[in-house]
């Protein structure tokens, strides 16, 4: 059982958080070029930021043109219709599954065996980060606990940012397995799992849950701030954003372990708002980035 301890984090603590994301970024391109690192801010600095109010915005004011309410069932059986053959085919090369839903309207846009159960992988962390914010709004986790080496608030940034382990293991070894299968029930995601080593979800169940965070439902609007924007700058992209072809803003946190890779995002889009999750049995993105591309120019095309 790790023990949380209060305490100003040391100067070598951060120099373990620069070296966590080194090592990431390493790790991830293969080469000794990176192209993120860690920041170099104080502690908690951009916490505080987005916690005492921040621009970025939690439901951005986009062009919505998408999403006129008499062109949504035509939009969801063209997706349905259009992929399904290249769904299946890529269903054959490896198990997959495709959840795409429209934020603004609250309708799902294509669900590909988004019943199935998946390993989550690093996916899970989005519930995680979510049962932890909210236990500090209702008070009964202290803001300023040490979870391993890390206060709070940085321990749920590298969990995202960096999808480091050793913190956000440390909080659910503190028994709160159940209260993050308990923050995933809330927010509808009703078949997933949560055992120790052995958490396993679904594509709709992901869905789930950001569209209540989205929606302003999961957590405060700090906290859906701050936990957006870690999620905007976490360093694996080679999923849903090298797929996802403009210049909206993808808000995503994969996950990769072994044989599986999988990616959960939010989507800021001319077009719309949406939520894409993509899980899959491979060992690379690569076929989550062929998938979010088909999405994206059926997205395009559609008028």
């Amino acid at each position: 059982m790790t023990q949380a301890i209060t305490g100003q984090v040391s100067t070598l603590n951060r120099l373990r958080l620069l070296l966590i994301a080194l090592l990431t970024l390493l790790f991830a391109t293969g080469s000794i070029s990176v192209s993120s690192s860690a920041p170099t801010k104080e502690p908690n600095q951009q916490a505080k930021l987005y916690l005492t109010g921040s621009p970025l915005p939690v439901i951005p004011e986009t062009q919505r043109g998408l999403l006129a309410a008499n062109n949504l069932s035509s939009l969801s059986g063209n997706l349905q219709g259009r992929l399904k053959d290249k769904l299946l085919e890529f269903n054959q090369e490896a198990k997959i599954a495709v959840s795409f839903y429209d934020l603004v309207a609250g309708v799902s846009l294509l669900d590909f065996n988004g019943h199935e159960t998946f390993t989550a992988a690093s996916t899970y962390k989005i519930y995680a980060a979510a049962s932890i914010f909210q236990q500090i709004e209702d008070g009964s986790l202290d803001a300023e606990t040490y979870f391993g080496e890390f206060p709070v608030l940085d321990c749920v940034e590298i969990t995202i940012k960096y999808s480091d382990n050793d913190c956000v293991e440390a909080w659910l070894f503190e028994e709160n397995f159940s209260s993050m299968a308990k923050t995933a029930k809330a927010s509808g995601a009703k078949h997933s799992t949560f055992e120790e080593y052995d958490i396993k979800t679904t594509a709709n169940d992901l869905i789930s849950v950001l569209q209540s965070l989205y929606a302003g439902k999961l957590l405060s609007q700090a906290h859906t701030k701050l936990l957006l924007s870690y999620m905007e700058e976490q360093i694996w992209m080679d999923g849903i954003p090298a797929g996802w072809g403009d210049e909206s803003k993808v808000f995503n946190k994969p996950g990769f372990l072994d044989e599986v890779h999988n990616d959960a995002a939010i989507i800021y889009s001319p077009k719309g708002d949406f939520a894409l999750v993509i899980m899959t049995e491979t060992d690379n993105f690569s076929l989550i980035a062929k998938i979010t591309k088909d999405v994206f120019k059926e997205i395009m095309e559609y008028h």
